[in-house]
């Protein structure tokens, strides 16, 4: 079945023209990401691993630790597990709930949120297939700048296949939705950025008022 899932994905990616019809719910649409997602997950660990154990090969031979123990491997191992299959659909979901408003507010969509995740897990197909080849130098680079370009167009057509909808109203609300979600970004960013500046300074100015009423003489009352 995980194999079958696979070949089925990647020919639709080659022909996303041929996806008519969305998952008959979030729940199929998810379950379909994750059965895709089982062969570009190992082959991801396996170079994880590979990387963890190079590493440890260098600290090694540095000095800086005394054997394989074999940790660096793990870490990375599960690094990649975490990523996708946790981060990557929570940001389907988050992408697909903003893509979804606005397409809504645009009137330009007709069918359910169901259509729109189906859609955008669809168009992370070939990210995640070529996601281990980020591990090559400069090529692998191009690799994945090649299958995002590709990915937004099996996006656009998909959307446009499962709502009904013609592929430059999709665009262009592809085009909202990435300003939306950069300027959401922005703000959050902003936001943690005074939160952060908050803790650093306020500890700061709170010592310079101690040692400042310390300094001041004592004027005893008479």
């Amino acid at each position: 079945m995980v194999l079958d899932t696979f070949k089925d994905g990647i020919d639709a990616v080659l022909h996303p023209e041929s996806i008519k019809k969305p998952a008959k719910t979030v729940g199929d649409a998810l379950a379909l990401y994750y059965q895709f997602s089982v062969i570009p997950l190992v082959l991801l660990v396996v170079v994880a691993a590979g990387a963890g154990f190079a590493l440890q090969g260098v600290m090694a031979a540095t000095g800086l630790v005394s054997g394989f123990s074999g940790s660096w491997t793990w870490i990375l191992a599960a690094a990649a597990v975490m990523y996708m299959w946790g981060l990557v659909p929570i940001g389907l979901l988050v992408f697909s709930v903003v893509f979804h408003w606005i397409g809504k507010g645009l009137n330009v969509y007709k069918g359910g949120f169901e259509a729109t995740f189906t859609a955008a897990v669809y168009g992370m197909f070939l990210p995640l297939a070529v996601l281990w080849l980020t591990v090559l130098p400069v090529i692998g680079g191009l690799i994945q700048l090649v299958a995002f370009i590709w990915s937004l167009y099996v996006l656009v057509v998909v959307m446009s296949n499962v709502h009904k909808n013609t592929r430059v109203e999709t665009f262009v609300n592809l085009v909202a939705t990435g300003f939306v979600v950069m300027l959401v970004a922005k703000l959050v960013m902003g936001w943690v950025a005074i939160g952060l500046l908050g803790v650093v300074i306020g500890p700061i100015v709170g010592a310079l008022v101690t040692t400042f009423h310390a300094s001041l003489p004592v004027v005893s009352a008479v």
